[in-house]
């Protein structure tokens, strides 16, 4: 049979009242929008209830399972048409006690809507997490209600198809609360997963850094790298990674852009060496830091101060002063030092002064020219 679409309430009110024998002989078939259920004569909306699939569907979809609406979706949960069936199965404000009939359905396709509502009470996730059907327990596994009891049980589920759903979604979830609770499931597999997932929090992985489980433990230590690691992480959390005891994680925290200012201060100075030279990579040092970098006790730190060709001309002056001839040689081909060399009447290459014509003639000095002549 056709199915009528009014464009507007008024045509659906004049093309029914037109039409009532031939929509009660079943040749057309109305749909309403939600939006005119509160606007329609209620005598209109129970013979189109009656008569019209399209507006059994709606209304299933819609209605809210208080007052009248009770009734109605309890009608309409015993419909013949298992489409009409379906949609009150997937209305969260349908009656308890209606979905409790729906969560045995024959049809899979009814049950799996139940399954997915997310009004249902424990008790209907607890009988559908049982359903025969794997696509139905799936479907419990990705219901934001679902308790971690119901939950651990999935998690070793009989089949790998469930087991590994709850895998899956401890690893691709936004949602904190469900990240919450899946870092307290019972598999370990599980608890690996939520390490791995991008969205989950610094609280949860913290807790997880202490798991009974050594591959949890590795999974969440990963995890916290990765935050340490990250420029987009915010600088208040990573404030909190600066008390932290993991050589590992306190380099990468010296190494990220966005660590504040006093926090690489701090790094600067830590006892580690390994600390000071990641901060001397940072990107984002200070002129004042870089100083003092420049002035490590550790020739590998200096060195990677050497490196930087974001330099002043004051730090490539105080690096000049090293004794270390790995230094000097890697200050050497600094672009920022040979400029200064040249702006300063010393050599470019070994950084001596210039004398006499060596000033006019060009920026190396006699010695440096005449090892180049016989290198050649």
């Amino acid at each position: 049979m056709p199915v009528i679409d009014p464009v507007s309430m008024e045509d659906c009110v004049d093309f029914v009242n037109k039409n009532k024998e031939d929509i009660r002989d079943g040749t057309y078939d109305v749909k309403i929008q939600a939006s005119w259920l509160t606007a329609l004569p209620s005598e209109m909306v129970r013979f189109l209830l009656e008569y019209c699939i399209s507006t059994k569907k709606v209304v299933a979809r819609v209605l809210k399972g208080t007052g009248p609406g009770v009734t109605i979706l309890e009608q309409l949960g015993r419909d013949d048409n298992q489409e009409v069936r379906l949609c009150v199965a997937s209305n969260p404000h349908a009656p308890v006690a209606t979905l409790e009939t729906l969560a045995e359905d024959y049809f899979e396709e009814v049950r799996l809507a139940v399954a997915k509502n997310p009004g249902l009470p424990n008790e209907l996730l607890n009988q559908l997490s049982q359903d025969a059907s794997t696509y139905i327990r799936c479907a419990v596994v990705q219901n934001p209600k679902t308790p971690l009891k119901i939950m651990n049980r999935l998690a070793s589920d009989r089949s790998k198809v469930v087991s590994d759903a709850v895998v899956h979604l401890a690893q691709g979830t936004k949602a904190s609360a469900t990240l919450s609770l899946l870092a307290k499931c019972s598999q370990a597999d599980v608890r690996g997963a939520v390490c791995n997932n991008n969205a989950v929090s610094l609280e949860i992985v913290d807790v997880l850094c202490r798991d009974e489980n050594s591959l949890v433990q590795e999974a969440a230590k990963k995890r916290l790298l990765a935050f340490a690691e990250s420029p987009q992480t915010s600088p208040e959390l990573l404030r909190q990674f600066a008390i932290h005891n993991s050589l590992e994680i306190l380099m990468a925290l010296g190494r990220n852009p966005s660590t504040p200012e006093d926090i690489l201060e701090r790094l600067a100075r830590h006892h580690d060496e390994r600390v000071r030279q990641a901060v001397a990579q940072n990107s984002s040092l200070s002129d004042s830091l870089m100083m003092t970098l420049a002035g490590d006790e550790v020739t590998l730190v200096r060195v990677a101060m050497a490196q930087r060709t974001d330099i002043s001309m004051a730090v490539c002056e105080h690096l000049a002063q090293n004794e270390s001839s790995t230094v000097l040689q890697v200050l050497g081909t600094n672009p920022i030092e040979r400029e200064r060399r040249k702006m300063n009447h010393l050599c470019v290459d070994c950084g001596k002064k210039l004398l006499g014509m060596g000033k006019t003639l060009g920026a190396q000095c006699f010695v440096c020219i005449g090892k180049k002549i016989m290198q050649r």
